[in-house]
């Protein structure tokens, strides 16, 4: 995913310059790689959630999940960057506990933009947490309790019997899979409305 996205944005050479100077400068003042410490333990899989707010508020609430194909290494370079912020900056990190499961605030403003993209501004300095092999990312921490809770509570899409027989209809590997709870989806169209 990384190597293609660095592709297809090297075919825009004024943007491609701007986005390696941003990089450097990202490394530079954290002393981190960023292709080590956090594009490295990326696996085969990502996953972007659009979820109805839990709160008052009117933004939807979002989530990223990267399949970690080394979780441990995961963990490890993801404490580094923690610890790379946190002695570089001023910035305090906030760390939760919820049902057995540590969610983190990853204060670096902007390092999903720097690494994939204007897409991704919506999860500038990202909380997140570690359900088995996933790294899921969000833009505020009680989404991340809600997928905790509903991943404990077994109410995922993978126990739901709608869902599998949906999914039986397509292939196994494919480039892009979407799914949108068309009830939920309306609610939010509805309150943004």
């Amino acid at each position: 995913f990384f190597k293609n996205f660095e592709n297809n944005i090297k075919q825009d050479v004024k943007e491609y310059d701007a986005y390696k100077a941003n990089m450097k400068q990202v490394e530079n003042f954290l002393n981190i790689d960023l292709e080590k410490n956090f594009i490295s333990w990326i696996g085969d899989e990502v996953a972007l959630f659009e979820l109805q707010s839990s709160g008052k508020g009117l933004d939807n609430e979002v989530a990223l999940v990267f399949k970690a194909h080394d979780i441990e290494g995961a963990k490890k370079n993801l404490a580094h960057i923690e610890k790379m912020v946190k002695k570089r900056t001023p910035v305090k990190f906030k760390k939760v506990d919820h049902r057995g499961y540590s969610i983190n605030y990853l204060s670096m403003k902007g390092v999903f933009r720097v690494l994939f993209g204007k897409f991704f501004d919506r999860y500038d300095k990202p909380y997140y947490t570690i359900l088995n092999n996933f790294v899921i990312f969000s833009n505020h921490p009680q989404s991340l309790e809600s997928i905790i809770d509903d991943y404990l509570d077994r109410k995922t899409l993978a126990r739901s019997e709608d869902f599998r027989s949906f999914r039986k209809s397509f292939d196994d590997e494919s480039s892009v899979f979407m799914y949108l709870n068309t009830p939920v989806l309306f609610n939010t169209v509805k309150k943004l409305a």
